[in-house]
């Protein structure tokens, strides 16, 4: 590890952290470790994801009995199990809440055509009796935003919930940013694991989607055992693009993976002995992911 890793860890926060109770029954971390943890290494707060849907209220339960200075949130995943594009989960997912809300993920036809299945990875076991047969689309045939996914992003524009892209495609993500311009709508938007198979972003795609209401995700799943990018690739996307918003995120909680925030720090040693400045990581650590999800402390 990186001498420097620690404090550069300190204060920060990782949006994107996944725990048990999950589809994927071998997580590595509940809710309670990794709250104990993250505090050990002095951080901030961090996002819980569960592919199956909500995790605002278990957020809320563990936030109401835990009085240490670490803060979770919680958010909702659009998968098959909430319905997929439901507008009235969403609307009950931001009056309750939540941080972030992820458009479809594994049951997304992003991720299906990416990773060759639906509902899951070939390389962990998923317990769902029931699979999708076709993925879920937030475009129609026409290439146009299909009318949930419009009255979705009426339900998130102006609150102080996030959307994320989950696994949608690139053009999906395209289409979903033009919509959100054109119609001046107030809402961020949080494009998930660029370098992941899904939506594995460009450097021109990077600059294309680029604004002030967008920021772009980088994992350390997709550099990790289970990944195929590199800090390479990483330290490439950030220095071509430098006006862009990025955030740091470990995607963590499988079982070949440490957990966060170890996941953390492994991912800023990598960076940083990869060639990444300091202060570009202490950028994306703090400020860039407070703005994100609005948190001002």
């Amino acid at each position: 590890m990186d001498e420097r890793a620690p404090e550069l860890l300190e204060g920060a926060g990782d949006p994107h952290i996944h725990t048990s109770p999950s589809l994927v029954p071998n997580r590595k971390s509940d809710i309670w470790r990794l709250v104990d943890a993250c505090e050990r290494w002095r951080m901030a707060f961090g996002v819980v994801k569960w592919h199956h849907g909500d995790s605002v209220t278990a957020v809320e339960v563990v936030n109401s009995v835990h009085h240490g200075p670490f803060r979770l949130y919680g958010g909702l995943v659009l998968n098959e199990p909430v319905g997929g594009l439901n507008p009235y989960a969403v609307d009950v997912a931001v009056t309750l809440g939540a941080k972030i809300v992820w458009l479809p993920t594994l049951d997304a036809d992003g991720h299906g055509r990416a990773i060759g299945q639906l509902g899951g990875f070939p390389f962990q076991q998923v317990r769902r009796t029931r699979l999708p047969e076709t993925g879920i689309r937030i475009v129609d045939e026409g290439g146009e935003l299909k009318a949930e996914m419009k009255d979705i992003l009426s339900i998130l524009s102006g609150s102080e919930t996030v959307l994320a892209t989950g696994h949608i495609t690139t053009e999906e993500i395209i289409r979903l940013e033009e919509f959100i311009r054109r119609e001046g709508l107030d809402l961020h938007l949080l494009v998930n694991h660029i370098d992941f198979s899904v939506p594995n972003l460009t450097v021109k795609d990077v600059e294309t989607l680029s604004a002030a209401n967008v920021w772009f995700e980088l994992a350390y799943f997709t550099v990790s055992a289970l990944g195929h990018s590199s800090t390479e690739a990483i330290k490439h996307l950030v220095e071509t693009n430098p006006t862009a918003q990025f955030v740091l995120a470990t995607d963590s909680g499988q079982q070949k993976n440490p957990i966060c925030p170890e996941a953390m720090l492994d991912f800023v040693s990598l960076l940083l002995d990869g060639g990444v400045s300091k202060a570009r990581l202490d950028l994306m650590l703090h400020r860039n992911t407070r703005e994100l999800l609005m948190i001002n402390d």
